[in-house]
């Protein structure tokens, strides 16, 4: 941890918001509100000086199943994530998506459709991930999804929700701690 560093602690799916369980990806009807109260907000965060830490019941969901859960994972430029190594994924910066976040952070469509095409195709049924995905500047969404079907991919009857928006610079690795009491 740096000098002077800012820590945030997400301990909790279930904080401020609420889970959906998604029942049609491709329609309006399962959009969800980006709101200053549907979510926690991080701003003016600094990358590799301040941390965002994944702890709690939330690091222990992600931790199971996973061969090295206290690993961040970044996906690299068109590479895919390997879904049983880690429970917390980072998109790479060329898988945003393509407008400002308070028109695709809370659209099923849009935010899924770039998600998945992150995700990697080892993962299991009921596991569970804390992904996060830059809009077309500097602000990320950190959502909480369950693969209830073991797809491998963010689709219809898994659970999913946004967590919290992170403003202020691009995300890298060592921003995201997934640790058991940190």
């Amino acid at each position: 941890m740096s000098t002077g560093s800012d820590d945030v602690k997400i301990t909790s799916a279930t904080d401020t918001m609420t889970i959906l369980t998604l029942t049609d990806i491709t329609s309006a009807d399962q959009d969800f509100t980006v709101s200053a109260t549907s979510h926690d907000q991080i701003t003016n965060f600094s990358t590799t000086n301040d941390d965002i830490k994944i702890t709690g019941a939330l690091y222990t969901a992600v931790a199971v199943g996973k061969t090295a859960p206290t690993t961040t994972l970044l996906a690299g430029s068109g590479a895919t994530a390997d879904l049983d190594a880690g429970g917390v994924i980072i998109a790479n910066t060329n898988e945003k998506t393509g407008n400002a976040y308070t028109t695709d952070f809370g659209d099923i469509s849009a935010i899924t459709t770039a998600l998945n095409a992150s995700l990697g195709s080892d993962g299991a049924a009921n596991e569970e991930y804390v992904v996060f995905i830059g809009d077309s500047g500097t602000v990320y969404g950190a959502y909480y999804w369950k693969d209830v079907d073991g797809d491998s991919a963010i689709s219809d009857g898994d659970l999913f929700g946004l967590l919290a928006t992170i403003s202020g610079a691009v995300l890298v690795a060592a921003d995201v701690d997934a640790a058991a009491g940190s």
